[in-house]
């Protein structure tokens, strides 16, 4: 992005308001569904490209942005700083750095670094997820879905202390577990008590994209380059950059679990009844209430993801 974009972002911040989200058609605005993204964005450079991916998408109604895990109040910096760069205004609440079991958990957010570069909101109130997520759906039962991309402490927490909450929802869709080759995986790891609590609570639908099924979609650094970029995607491209210092490859893992929601088909589910045991994640029986992904169309989905991205 230009200096003279971020000048004019600038303004748009102090004046109160951002860029009008381009109007959507009639056709896509009838059949829009309402979600709540929860994400630990800036650790892993995904949450960022699905960020991009939801503001683009025009059957979204994004209603708003929670973040989790850490220094929540930093994610969301990252969050709005997005969102400044895509012309969009956006709901967004941090959550709480306390997992489940009452740990703390402290340290900077890697790709918060960037932050000094680009224009943001620095004005956020600490430990508001909960809150924002419980009024949203109880204003509009039935309705939403929540996408939980992160550790699932803020879920965990509404479930725990709103018991009426999990069928408020109209479904839940995670990005979360291992289920082949027995790999604790991130999300599921890092607040394992949540895991626990969310698989074990009914909600009206819960799907769940797998550590192995991500791995299908990936994109090495050299095309990543070429094609995150340009804008909503600067800022992007700056927190890649800094991932890109751990590992040279970007892996689709929270966008699948978004695009799932738009494009039917893209992902092969079946169903199952998940258990989790200290963040390790299993399937119990050959059926049940949880549609776990066994594979993608990985060729659709980064036609289906860079088409929806193009222009914001």
């Amino acid at each position: 992005m230009e200096k003279i974009s971020r000048r004019n972002v600038l303004k748009g911040m102090a004046g109160g308001a951002l860029w009008a989200a381009p109007f959507a058609s009639l056709s896509e605005t009838q059949n829009r569904i309402p979600l709540i993204f929860d994400t630990d964005i800036g650790s892993d450079i995904d949450d960022a490209l699905t960020m991009v991916y939801l503001l683009g998408q025009q059957r979204c109604e994004l209603l708003g942005v929670t973040t989790a895990y850490g220094d929540t109040l930093d994610r969301a910096r990252l969050v709005s700083a997005i969102c400044a760069a895509a012309g969009r205004e956006v709901q967004i609440h941090p959550g709480s750095s306390e997992l489940i079991n009452g740990k703390i958990v402290t340290g900077r957010v890697p790709q918060a670094e960037i932050l000094s570069q680009w224009p943001h909101r620095d004005d956020f109130e600490p430990d508001r997820a909960e809150e924002f997520i419980l009024k949203t759906i109880t204003s509009r039962p039935g309705q939403v879905t929540l996408l939980a991309t992160g550790p699932l402490t803020n879920v965990a927490r509404l479930f725990q202390r709103h018991p009426e909450a999990p069928m408020l929802l109209k479904s839940l869709t995670l990005m979360n577990g291992s289920f082949r080759i027995m790999y604790p995986e991130y999300n599921a790891i890092l607040d394992p008590e949540a895991t626990r609590i969310v698989y074990e609570t009914e909600t009206p639908e819960m799907t769940v994209i797998d550590f192995e099924t991500s791995l299908k979609c990936q994109m090495w650094k050299k095309e990543a380059r070429q094609r995150i970029r340009g804008g909503a995607f600067e800022p992007v491209a700056e927190m890649m950059e800094v991932f890109f210092r751990i590992l040279p490859v970007v892996t689709f893992y929270d966008s699948i679990a978004a695009a799932s929601i738009f494009e039917p088909g893209l992902v092969t589910f079946r169903s199952t009844t998940v258990k989790s045991r200290r963040g390790w994640t299993f399937p119990s029986r050959a059926s049940g209430p949880h549609q776990v992904s066994v594979d993608v169309d990985a060729k659709r989905f980064k036609e289906h993801f860079f088409k929806t991205v193009k222009g914001v």
